[in-house]
């Protein structure tokens, strides 16, 4: 599905620059001051990703990702080491050229046997090249479709709905509420297997003066699947003066309270 609101992108390009931003360390810490985890980020001379390793609090290599490219950048290949240093999984990726995975093999190398896996996309756009619809089909071929995945868009060119179906059930569907063009609500729903739609969670989002997210707060509906019910979530985000995102916090506000914090570097 879409990634709407944020999405920590570790290369973006900057419409106004042209300055590909690149993240350098990002730190996990829990209960806000105590470090959990982090992981550093490689790129060669043409700004392209060629390396991503996690760390442990005491830095000990929790795993490592290694990444090649072919074709003019469309196919791309990830390899995924373990803390000994083995080959655990390869995955190989193609993108079309608006940028969109259109086919995905994950090959498991510790499994006996090894263990292979294929995805593929089919992406359906609209005039302002914007997806409306991919359909998603496992296996070598495109006989049989298994995920569908819908998109719609106001006047705006803003997301306003998205559904998904697995094997012509449909799973979930979310609606999006913006003001002034900035997403200020959201609403998601889940299908149970009779087709019954219950309550997911819904959102509220907060901006600074500079329309940047900094707030978001989360009230989630399982009341379904467990009998404690509601529960409330906040992320809060700030960011430096070149407006790059440096920290992120995520708050579970109820019994079981914890705090979990994502701070952020660039070269």
């Amino acid at each position: 599905m879409i990634n709407l609101i944020f999405g920590i992108l570790i290369a973006i390009v900057s419409s106004e620059s042209n300055k590909v931003i690149k993240i350098k360390t990002v730190n996990r810490f829990h209960n806000s001051d105590i470090l959990e985890s982090y992981y550093k980020i490689n790129f060669d001379k043409t700004g392209k990703k060629v390396s991503k390793t996690f760390y442990n609090a005491d830095h000990s290599i929790k795993k490592h990702f290694k990444y090649s490219y072919q074709e003019e950048d469309l196919l791309t290949k990830r390899e995924e080491y373990n803390k000994s240093g083995e080959l655990k999984q390869t995955v190989h990726s193609r993108i079309n050229e608006f940028g969109d995975k259109i086919y995905n093999k994950r090959i498991y190398h510790l499994r006996t046997p090894v263990a292979e896996y294929i995805d593929q996309y089919q992406h359906y756009y609209n005039k302002d090249q914007q997806i409306i619809k991919t359909e998603r089909f496992s296996g070598p071929t495109k006989d049989t479709i298994d995920w569908v995945y819908n998109y719609i868009f106001n006047e705006e060119g803003l997301l306003i709905f998205t559904d998904s179906k697995f094997k012509d059930e449909k799973r979930d569907e979310s609606e999006y509420f913006y003001k002034k063009g900035n997403l200020k609500k959201s609403i998601s729903y889940d299908y149970m297997n009779n087709g019954i739609r219950l309550s997911n969670s819904f959102a509220k989002y907060y901006y600074d003066k500079n329309n940047k997210l900094i707030r978001k707060n989360v009230k989630s509906c399982y009341k379904w699947k467990s009998p404690r019910g509601f529960k409330n979530y906040i992320y809060k985000y700030s960011f430096n003066k070149e407006g790059y995102l440096v920290t992120d916090e995520f708050i579970n506000d109820d019994k079981s309270f914890r705090l979990e914090k994502t701070s952020y570097l660039y070269y």
